[in-house]
């Protein structure tokens, strides 16, 4: 079932923006994390979902303890990935993500990937509001914004 939700949600998107990108969290499509029999509280199995995943879905995966199969498991399927190390993990860590993923080719990127929410108040703004982003990263995100420019961003 959810791997004939990716591929039509992916051909929706495809009609919507013809060349974008897609990205999926790679934990419902990986053996090596949640893709199997008796999930949680599911009914049916979620072995072979990642069938779903067209070659040109670039997966995310974040499951530390699980990375170098993870990241063999959908190199060999010719998936892209972006590692996304994940809050619970020293942002450090990520040195180890890349050597794990040494090997294989197709890792376009990392990024470090939180759900906590925290109130962050801008230096550059005195303002106060909810984000999940640390303030640091907050008044370098206003930074870059307040040199921003309204061209189509590059693809």
């Amino acid at each position: 079932m959810l791997a004939n939700n990716v591929r039509s949600c992916a051909g929706i998107l495809r009609q919507v923006n013809p060349g974008g990108r897609i990205y999926v969290w790679s934990d419902m499509f990986d053996p090596n994390h949640n893709a199997h029999a008796n999930y949680y509280l599911t009914r049916g199995n979620f072995t072979n979902s990642w069938s779903g995943l067209d070659s040109d879905i670039i997966v995310v995966p974040w499951y530390y303890g699980q990375r170098a199969a993870s990241l063999q498991f959908f190199a060999k399927l010719g998936n892209r990935q972006l590692i996304a190390g994940y809050y619970d993990s020293a942002p450090t860590l990520v040195t180890n993500w890349l050597n794990a993923a040494r090997p294989y080719a197709g890792i376009c990127g990392v990024m470090y990937t939180t759900w906590q929410i925290i109130t962050a108040t801008s230096k550059r703004s005195n303002n106060s509001w909810r984000t999940t982003l640390p303030p640091a990263l907050v008044d370098a995100a206003l930074a870059g914004f307040s040199g921003w420019r309204s061209a189509a961003p590059d693809r």
